[in-house]
Formats: C-alpha cells, sequence, structure tokens
C-alpha cells in the first residue's frame, strides 16, 4: 500500500504528468491555446489574445455599445416597489425586469449616484430612476410616481391591540376587570 508522500507515488504521479503534457492536450503556454494566425497575422503585438478572438468587441458586446462615448451601460433592473406609469397611467408591479440605460448621474458625498433609464412596458414612455444613498433608497426623477401602500391595522383580525397604560394598572387591582378580559380575550 502506498502513502500519499509515497516516493513510489510521487515518480508515478510526475510521469503521469509528463506524459499528458507531451501527449499536445496541454501547450507551452501553460495550457490556453492560442491558434497559429494569432502569431502569423502579427496580432499578438497589437491585441490581446480575447480582443483577437473576439473581433475586437468589448465584452460586454452589445450592452456597452453607449459605454465609451455616453457613459452608459446597459443592464437589467428590477423595480423595488410598484410604480404609476405617467405617460400611460398603467400599473407596473415590483419585480417586473427591465433593460435599463445605467449612467453616473452625481455624487454623495464620495458616493456615485446613478440614473436608471427605462421604457414602460406598455406604451414605451421613458422612466428614470436614481439612487438615493442619504436615504438608503431610490428615487423617481421623472416618467412614472410611485404607488403608497397604506396599511389599517384595525381591519386585520390578525392583529391585537396593546393594552392602554391605565388598563394595565386596573388588571393588576381589579380581580373583575381581569376575569372579564380574559373572556374577551378567549372569543378572539
Amino acid at each position: 500500500i502506498f502513502s500519499y508522500f509515497s516516493p513510489v507515488l510521487f515518480l508515478w504521479n510526475l510521469t503521469m504528468v509528463k506524459d499528458i503534457q507531451n501527449s499536445g492536450a496541454f501547450n507551452s503556454t501553460g495550457g490556453r491555446y492560442y491558434p497559429a494566425e494569432y502569431f502569423d497575422s502579427g496580432a499578438y503585438k497589437k491585441m490581446s489574445i480575447h480582443t483577437y478572438n473576439s473581433g475586437g468587441q468589448h465584452p460586454l458586446a452589445d450592452r456597452a455599445k453607449k459605454l465609451r462615448t455616453e457613459g452608459i451601460l446597459i443592464i437589467r433592473f428590477e423595480l423595488p416597489w410598484d410604480i404609476w406609469c405617467g405617460h400611460c397611467g398603467a400599473h407596473i408591479t415590483m419585480g417586473i425586469r427591465f433593460n435599463a440605460e445605467k449612467k453616473r448621474a452625481g455624487h454623495f458625498h464620495s458616493t456615485p449616484l446613478y440614473s436608471f433609464g427605462l421604457k414602460c412596458c406598455f406604451c414605451r414612455g421613458r422612466i428614470v430612476i436614481e439612487t438615493d444613498p442619504e436615504h438608503r433608497d431610490y428615487k423617481i426623477i421623472s416618467g412614472a410616481r410611485r404607488k403608497t401602500k397604506t396599511y389599517d391595522a384595525s381591519d386585520d383580525p390578525n392583529v391585537m391591540a396593546m393594552p392602554q397604560p391605565e388598563d394595565s394598572a386596573k388588571l393588576q387591582a381589579d380581580p373583575m376587570f381581569r376575569a372579564e378580559r380574559a373572556e374577551q380575550d378567549g372569543e378572539r
């Protein structure tokens, strides 16, 4: 039985690695394949292998076509809350994803502000949303308004009312009041 650090096992692994290297599965560049045309055309003097293989395009391809000229990158943006479109009045729900144009809009102290321009999925009207690091949120700049959800706890049968301070003093002092309150709690 050979242990992991056995010299015989080590030599066997070493000869196996040499056989694999000599078989052509690896080349002298450490495992990366560079086509012969890359060297024959002289491209290695002008561009990286990635630029050569991609035809000179940016790694993000069409998503970055405005990046160099206008500073805009196309990203997938998911709405953080429900909104009403300002152009057609349609309700757009939270979680809908858009192809948005992301660009830098300024700074808040040292934090960059980003602006996201997206189009309404119903009327194609432009909606602009910006980051708001001061309030740890987003804010709508133009094209829509945020839907505010209000909640009234008195309508919810699962919510129990908090005891008032005068009720807690009365609960401790009056045993009849305590019995009536326990009966009311049992009915709920």
